[in-house]
């Protein structure tokens, strides 16, 4: 049967990417019979300002796009608004998938997570997400490889996945109510508690290598002080999910004193290793020491609302989390 797919988007003040990013959806291509697509956004600025971007592309679209509102900041409650959206559109709706519209899927990226779930029998297919900087990024930043996705062989089962660039059963979410955590605010990490409490709840999450998506990488971005502050925010962060999947225990806070004391020891390593072998490994060691600060300050009870702003769009892409 042909299966249909509801393409999510959350996006905020960012026009030319929502409208490079749908334009890019229009030219997908399929192997056999298309899916039956929809287009979902939800526009989280209050004043609606993606509509006008909505309007212009809807008659240059193949799909039906759905337009909507949330006017509560943060990326979990648009991607939650999202899939409300999505199932009222069409109830029996398949699949869900998430885009953010700072990226740039390629010709084949829903035929390739369509693939690989139809092959593997998958409850959530990921994909890789590529850096594509719109300015030549400086040598310390390209010998770091700061940007660089993960990389899995083509059909590999994880236990993770996140929200740039995914496919799942909308099943979970119809019958089983699942969201993402609204909880987690402005801090971000939502989607890294989202899917792996459905791989704890039976779900399989496979790899797909050839789905690929561009995410476009701003100036402002290439510099020590962001790749450190993210950091920051995604130690911060870890703490409430591991709170959320593993509950407020003891050992839970154990295993995290432990684990930022550890990235704090490494990453003063690195510093000072990097004053002789260059900025590259001194910001790593920058990094790894702002995570463990992070875990320290989540422990506390502190919160860094990173995605205050309107840049929020990539909640975990790139990953720049270490590969622990």
């Amino acid at each position: 049967m042909t299966p249909t797919v509801a393409v999510m988007i959350t996006t905020c003040r960012r026009p030319d990417g929502l409208r490079r990013l749908l334009l890019a959806l229009n030219q997908q291509v399929f192997q056999d019979a298309p899916p039956s697509v929809r287009l979902v956004v939800i526009d989280n600025d209050a004043d609606g300002s993606a509509r006008a971007t909505c309007d212009a592309l809807r008659p240059l679209l193949r799909w039906p796009i759905h337009y909507g509102i949330e006017s509560r900041r943060g990326i979990s409650p648009a991607r939650n608004a999202a899939i409300t959206l999505a199932l009222a559109t069409d109830p029996d709706v398949d699949f869900l998938a998430l885009i953010d519209d700072d990226e740039q899927p390629a010709p084949t990226w829903l035929d390739e997570l369509l693939r690989i779930q139809r092959d593997h029998a998958a409850d959530i297919v990921a994909g890789p997400v590529h850096p594509r900087f719109e300015h030549s990024p400086p040598a310390w930043v390209v010998r770091g490889r700061f940007f660089e996705p993960r990389s899995h062989p083509d059909g590999a089962v994880l236990d993770y996945a996140f929200g740039g660039s995914v496919l799942w059963r909308a099943s979970p979410c119809r019958e089983g109510g699942h969201r993402f955590g609204e909880h987690f605010g402005l801090i971000g990490g939502s989607d890294s508690e989202f899917f792996t409490r459905l791989h704890r709840a039976g779900c399989k999450i496979v790899w797909a290598a050839k789905a690929e998506v561009l995410e476009f990488i701003t100036p402002e971005r290439t510099n020590a002080r962001w790749l450190v502050r993210r950091m920051y925010r995604t130690g911060n962060a870890g703490v409430l999910v591991a709170r959320d999947l593993d509950g407020r225990t003891l050992r839970t806070h154990a295993i995290l004193f432990c684990k930022a004391l550890a990235w704090l020891g490494i990453g003063t390593v690195q510093a000072a290793v990097g004053l002789v072998a260059g900025k590259h490994m001194r910001v790593t060691g920058y990094r790894h020491i702002a995570y463990g600060l992070g875990i320290l300050a989540g422990l506390m009870g502190r919160r860094f609302e990173e995605y205050r702003t309107a840049h929020h769009s990539a909640e975990s892409a790139p990953d720049v989390s270490p590969r622990s």
